[in-house]
């Protein structure tokens, strides 16, 4: 299901482009783990903001939540990035040869880039811990558990959905169309895998026979 949201987001053009910030995010964090001078570079911009230097992890296609990981410590470390992409463009870092712009000309980050960074992270944090607790090696996996997970997914989903089609907040965003659109197909992606929960007995069975569900 959020791998349908995100390929919905990647798809769809708007005045703030989802792929376009991610990709701004990737290869900043790419730059800095490829080169020491870069590295170096942003572990003094680090230094200057107060804050423990750390790399930033890269995202994969086949893990959705590798995406969330990145944004999670590049929001951490906006002022850091921001301060690196200056001392870039002081040191004139033209640095490639295959024709491209420059890093701190092609990846500089809007703050409308940034809220949408933030909305994503916020947004994607409840699955993160859904997928966790479906994940758990430390106890036996409870089949009851997956009518708590979905009507958590979806009330989320719906929260969301709520607060985007209302003119405060976060239906001021510029991404709130593009959110609205994805969220509807992420929905039905889910939905349609909810209602494989009709086998008879199973599911409802064990949330019956379950003693903390009474």
């Amino acid at each position: 299901a959020v791998q349908e949201f995100i390929e919905s987001l990647n798809n769809r053009e708007n005045d703030i482009d989802f792929k376009s910030t991610v990709n701004k995010l990737r290869d900043i964090a790419k730059s800095i783990r490829r080169s020491s001078l870069k590295w170096e570079l942003f572990q003094r911009a680090c230094n200057e903001c107060n804050i423990n230097p750390r790399t930033i992890p890269l995202d994969m296609k086949v893990r959705w939540n590798s995406l969330l990981y990145m944004l999670e410590a590049a929001i951490y470390l906006r002022k850091p990035i921001t301060r690196f992409l200056l001392h870039l463009s002081l040191e004139d870092d033209t640095g490639r040869s295959d024709g491209k712009l420059p890093l701190h000309e092609r990846c500089a980050m809007s703050d409308p880039e940034w809220d949408l960074a933030e909305i994503l992270y916020v947004f994607l944090l409840p699955f993160k811990r859904v997928a966790k607790r479906f994940e758990n090696h430390t106890q036996s996996p409870e089949i009851d558990y997956m009518f708590f997970a979905y009507d958590r997914m979806f009330n989320h989903i719906d929260d969301v959905l709520y607060s985007l089609r209302i003119p405060t907040a976060l239906g001021e965003s510029k991404c709130a169309d593009m959110f609205i659109e994805a969220l509807g197909l992420m929905k039905a992606k889910l939905q349609s895998h909810y209602d494989k929960t009709n086998i008879p007995f199973v599911y409802g069975d064990a949330m019956i026979l379950n003693p903390r569900c009474k």
